[in-house]
């Protein structure tokens, strides 16, 4: 793995359940709340790793939140903890613009969301943070990327709640 800092599941306080694998959380290694994604099942292991590979993509970026430590269990990795994103909210289609230039920052890197809608992008204090990088992929098919930046403003509009989190926050709560 390619973080320095491992944490044991069992040293963390957790909080509010954001979706079925995510949580709020607090633990003596780092200050503050943070959010971690964690593996219920064996199957579910190399999703996280997929994803751990990701936010080792856009290290050192200010495209999603900070990476802050692989999650253990007896000695195995289960998941990963990252940055919480205090006071933020779901993108609307009025940030369009804003979330236009977070995802092309992406794609200038050659990195494909692979599952952008608007609860996977977080509005605050100006800023945009794209979140949930399960299914992102390395890409240089400008075809594709073209295709993903085309989708923004549909799925901006969107309204049947797909990946909508299990506790909805948008109201100047916060969101992992």
């Amino acid at each position: 793995m390619w973080h320095p800092l491992y944490i044991d599941y069992l040293d963390l306080q957790l909080g509010h359940k954001l979706l079925f694998n995510v949580q709020e959380a607090t633990c003596p290694q780092i200050e503050g709340k943070v959010v971690v994604k964690l593996a219920r099942f064996p199957w579910e292991i190399p999703l996280l790793e997929q994803e751990t590979q990701a936010y080792e993509w856009i290290k050192d970026t200010d495209i999603g939140p900070v990476f802050l430590a692989h999650l253990t269990e007896e000695g195995r990795t289960i998941g990963f903890v990252m940055e919480h994103i205090a006071n933020a909210r779901h993108a609307e289609p009025e940030d369009l613009t804003l979330c236009r230039e977070a995802l092309d920052q992406l794609h200038k890197l050659g990195i494909q969301h692979g599952d952008i809608n608007k609860h996977n992008i977080l509005i605050h204090d100006e800023n945009v943070t794209l979140i949930d990088f399960g299914c992102a992929t390395q890409c240089q098919d400008p075809e594709r990327l073209a295709a993903e930046l085309l989708s923004l403003e549909s799925e901006l509009r969107d309204t049947s709640g797909r990946g909508r989190p299990m506790t909805d926050h948008s109201h100047g709560g916060s969101i992992a």
